[in-house]
């Protein structure tokens, strides 16, 4: 009785394993660059632009401290690694910007920002 129930419990280990090691295959990411424009989770825009997998400009619009500022950057050249970038701006006396990203897909990037103690998320599609 034991010998059936230790195989038993042996048996359900293994093919949780097996079952479990089954990842479904993320998207092939093969072309990110042109135009994104999207919104963050305040409703505000952002948009990026992207040549040679790398981050040529950006702008955003974000909602601190009672009042909506807009930041932007032109001629940056920041590199996107492992599908991922985070774009760092401003400092005192203004508040500092922080914006991470992940392209999901050749169409998609998602993503996060801080600024001023305000936190938020965004996603841009092209």
């Amino acid at each position: 009785m034991k010998k059936g129930i230790i195989g038993s419990i042996i048996f359900c280990l293994l093919f949780t394993v097996v079952a479990c090691d089954k990842n479904p295959t993320a998207p092939e990411i093969t072309d990110i660059n042109g135009s994104w424009s999207g919104t963050t989770s305040q409703n505000n825009s952002f948009t990026l632009t992207i040549a040679n997998d790398k981050i040529t400009k950006w702008k955003i619009k974000v909602q601190s401290g009672g009042m909506t500022q807009e930041v932007n950057t032109y001629y940056c050249s920041v590199p996107i690694t492992d599908h991922m970038f985070t774009l760092t701006s401003g400092g005192w006396p203004q508040p500092k910007l922080r914006i991470e990203g992940e392209f999901k897909s050749n169409s998609k990037c998602k993503g996060t920002f801080s600024f001023g103690g305000t936190d938020g998320s965004w996603t841009v599609r092209r």
